[in-house]
């Protein structure tokens, strides 16, 4: 999972913070098998103070709309990311 946030070029420390978040909200996420039906596509979003994030489920209009107003979105989509995993 870190080599994706890395990939995708967040700091070592950003991607540490935001495993914390994945791992405290979607641990299932870390498991070695999840079924298709399980997986979700969720963000990684700025909060209303702009420094720490919050996962929020994926919507396209409101990534846009983070993205218009500056800060970085991270995507997590499961499906994408368990197909990279080993």
């Amino acid at each position: 999972m870190i080599e994706y946030l890395l990939s995708i070029g967040l700091s070592f420390e950003v991607c540490q913070h935001d495993l914390g978040i994945l791992k405290a909200r979607e641990a299932w996420m870390f498991d070695e098998c999840v079924a298709q039906e399980e997986m979700k596509r969720l963000i990684l979003v700025p909060d209303s103070q702009k420094q720490l994030r919050e996962l929020v489920h994926f919507g396209r209009g409101l990534a846009m709309e983070t993205i218009d107003r500056g800060p970085p979105v991270v995507p997590f989509w499961s499906d994408h990311i368990h197909q990279r995993l080993p």
